[in-house]
């Protein structure tokens, strides 16, 4: 259906302008879909760096440069920078940012805190900006293909499909801020019409091991199965994908599922009585030595 001024309907009434960034960089297939899937339903301002700065995480910088081109906003500078720059630095706030699509899986507690894509959204979300983090993997390979062989307009979709949620629950008390979303994308380019959405969760599954290498040492990091196909021969102390709970992200890319993980901000504090203790010990001692 189409909106009065020509646009589709898609995103509702009430977003009219969207941020697009990534880390993957402002040429990526990947960003232009996204940008190329909302414009149909809003302005989009298009914010991201000028080349790859993958698994940076929400780094920011003190000062950045840019260059406008017909793309959008080259920026010299982080995905976290990007998003920054477009909600504080640019004449108008939009009223979402969809950070993606990536190129690979974004899946984890672990990995959340390393990803670029998910860092552009989480400084969005620190900003009251609803964001949502976008990936594409692709189920059935260990490695995720070359990016060209990829079709992302299909992420692109499941996206603008759940901005308007989005927004309406980022309005609400102990609404989600963000969405990291996973979306599986087949050998044709495209999400498979049956698979299924599932609400999930980003599990901890995590460990890295340091072996010499040359001289050198050389980390293998382990973020819980990521693929159906490591069922078959998984590492030493590795879970089989059979293993890991349905509402876990990496789950749902186990079924060839969209994962969707509603999170907010900020860092919430945990009730802990032994550093309560330490504490008060801390000060007993002191309040002696002071005596």
């Amino acid at each position: 259906m189409d909106g009065t001024d020509g646009r589709d309907a898609s995103l509702g009434g009430e977003i009219e302008h969207v941020l697009v960034t990534n880390d993957d960089g402002i040429d990526a297939h990947g960003l232009r879909a996204v940008a190329d899937r909302l414009s149909k339903a809003a302005d989009v301002t298009v914010v991201a760096p000028e080349g790859n700065v993958s698994g940076i995480g929400r780094t920011r910088q003190r000062r950045i440069s840019y260059e406008e081109t017909d793309t959008g906003y080259a920026v010299e500078g982080m995905p976290a920078d990007c998003t920054a720059f477009g909600l504080r630095g640019l004449d108008s706030t939009p009223d979402a940012v969809v950070s993606g699509c990536n190129h690979g899986p974004n899946v984890g507690s672990y990995v959340l805190g390393q990803s670029g894509t998910v860092g552009a959204a989480v400084e969005a979300a620190w900003l009251d900006v609803p964001a949502i983090a976008l990936s594409a993997y692709d189920p059935g390979s260990l490695l995720p293909r070359p990016e060209d062989e990829f079709c992302y307009a299909g992420a692109a979709d499941v996206a603008a499909s759940l901005l308007p949620a989005l927004v309406e629950s980022h309005r609400r008390e102990g609404g989600a801020d963000l969405l990291n979303v996973n979306v599986p994308v087949g050998r044709d380019g495209a999400v498979t019409d049956d698979a299924p959405m599932r609400a999930t969760e980003p599990h901890d599954f995590y460990d890295t091991t340091a072996r010499d290498d040359d001289g050198a040492v050389l980390f293998e990091n382990y973020y819980g199965p990521q693929n159906r196909l490591a069922e078959g021969s998984p590492a030493p102390g590795e879970l089989p994908p059979s293993s890991l709970p349905a509402d876990a992200e990496q789950g749902a890319l186990r079924d060839g599922a969209i994962a969707v993980s509603p999170l907010s901000v900020p860092v919430a504090p945990v009730d802990c009585p032994v550093i309560d203790s330490a504490v008060e010990a801390r000060n007993e001692r002191r309040e002696r030595s002071v005596a």
